[in-house]
């Protein structure tokens, strides 16, 4: 039976950073983000921050906090048939309890730590959704 890993934890502790070494190692990865960026692309809008919160808080008001993990289940089930899938991008506990409910023991959590200082360095340095103006 395949095993479904969730990446969770605060922005800045590095998940994207292990998505990318299990990747490494053959697992398949889903991106549970993603899904703003294709509602983004369907409307016609630009990808900027403000847009891509708007979208994220359209499609939460719409279908839930659980809305992510609902919209990916087919991509999930895809993938997890094929082998071992890491997931990226799991915001709430809402989303964690539908991937649970519909795959039982096959889904591990790994939750990543990091000191707060070191996540603002980073997150004030990264390319891709920078925090900027923050305080150490």
């Amino acid at each position: 039976m395949n095993k479904i890993i969730v990446v969770v934890g605060m922005c800045g502790v590095g998940k994207t950073v292990a998505c990318d070494y299990l990747e490494s190692l053959g697992l398949e990865r889903i991106y549970f983000g993603a899904i703003t960026f294709e509602k983004l692309q369907e409307a016609g809008l630009e990808d900027s921050p403000e847009n891509e919160r708007m979208m994220r808080e359209k499609l939460r008001d719409e279908g839930g906090m659980g809305v992510f993990a609902t919209l990916n289940l087919p991509k999930l089930e895809k993938l997890v048939e094929k082998g071992n899938v890491v997931v990226e991008s799991l915001y709430s506990w809402d989303e964690l309890k539908i991937v649970q409910d519909k795959f039982g023991e096959q889904v591990v959590t790994v939750s990543i730590v990091a000191d707060k200082e070191l996540r603002y360095s980073r997150l004030a340095k990264r390319d891709i959704r920078p925090l900027r103006g923050m305080k150490l």
